[in-house]
């Protein structure tokens, strides 16, 4: 089958080349749905990095002695969450 394309263009070649442009679209969503917590994933570790030795020694440490580890971890890092998000 050959699909024309323009206003001369039978039925259902158009409807072929309308489910083909839905199909793709539907892919694209899809995809970006995947990507996009993965490059936020990605950010968050990059803007993280200079401090994870210490933040991991200082979770080892503190779970070592048997306490919840959250409370020091953020006076290791520094960092203002709050500007994360």
């Amino acid at each position: 089958m050959v699909l024309l394309t323009g206003a001369a263009a039978p039925m259902p070649a158009r409807s072929g080349i309308e489910c083909s442009r839905a199909s793709r679209a539907r892919r694209v969503e899809r995809h970006g749905k995947v990507i996009l917590p993965f490059t936020v994933l990605r950010r968050l570790d990059c803007v993280l990095e200079p401090s994870k030795g210490a933040v991991l020694a200082e979770k080892q440490l503190r779970e070592g002695q048997g306490l919840y580890p959250e409370p020091f971890l953020l006076q290791v890092d520094k960092l203002d969450m709050a500007g994360l998000l």
